[in-house]
């Protein structure tokens, strides 16, 4: 008994891991294909943002196939053997906090099903599209890593008159990094201007989409923590990519 106890519990952490290195990959794959599709090539010579996420991509092990499916869909091109669809999913969580879920799948019936079952069981509630979206902005973010001999604060006067950046954060990072949000409907003329204009000042490390909730709820070290526990919860189902929630401490 011993034994196969042991095996369980080693099947039920090899297949966390899984899980979590498949969200890995799923992002890393999101921001391929973004830094592909804005860059306007997928030959890293000629897109050093995409080389960047690409080494990352590698470092992480990801495998050379996956890695150029993603290149592909930046490009326009369409992989036959591998066809997925992503949804966001809209819920309240404790305390009514809004929750928005996004998941990539090759079976949107099993997707919803598990979800709706985590939430149901959790003591949160589904709701219909459009409930709750509205609440939160879809934005571009960018991430640059300020070269050596440039100032941070002399970089963010710079930027943040270039058209559609919304706000600039200095993220706690050895490589200093800058975070810049942007409107999504000029996230890519943004990144375009950075590469061109600051190219012997910053790097761009990373490109991607989030959404960012309009107004915050406050909720105390407890009700937080609650929160934390449902999206992990939510967090470690399969199919589940990015979670965004108006909540904070």
């Amino acid at each position: 008994m011993a034994g196969h106890s042991k095996w369980n519990n080693i099947k039920k952490t090899k297949g966390a891991n899984d899980i979590k290195r498949g969200k890995v990959f799923s992002k890393l794959s999101k921001d391929i294909e973004i830094a592909t599709r804005i860059g306007e090539s997928g030959d890293l010579t000629f897109n050093p943002t995409l080389r960047v996420l690409v080494d990352k991509a590698k470092a992480a092990n990801m495998t050379s196939d996956k890695i150029q499916n993603a290149i592909n869909k930046g490009l326009g091109i369409s992989s036959s053997d591998e066809i997925t669809y992503e949804n966001t999913y809209e819920l309240y969580g404790p305390n009514n906090i809004a929750i928005l879920v996004d998941t990539e799948t090759d079976n949107t019936n099993r997707t919803l099903t598990e979800i709706k079952t985590y939430v149901h069981k959790a003591g949160g509630k589904m709701v219909p599209e459009g409930s709750i979206s509205w609440q939160f902005v879809e934005m571009g973010l960018i991430q640059l890593k300020i070269l050596e001999g440039n100032d941070s604060e002399e970089l963010a006067l710079d930027i943040i008159d270039f058209p559609g950046v919304i706000d600039i954060k200095m993220e706690e990072d050895e490589n200093a990094v800058l975070a810049i949000y942007v409107t999504k409907d000029n996230f890519q003329l943004v990144s375009k201007q950075i590469k061109n204009d600051l190219k012997d000042r910053v790097e761009i490390t990373g490109l991607s989409l989030i959404k960012k909730a309009k107004d915050l709820v406050a909720l105390d070290n407890e009700e937080f923590e609650k929160l934390e526990q449902f999206i992990e919860g939510i967090d470690e189902l399969n199919d589940v990519n990015k979670i965004w929630h108006n909540g904070k401490k």
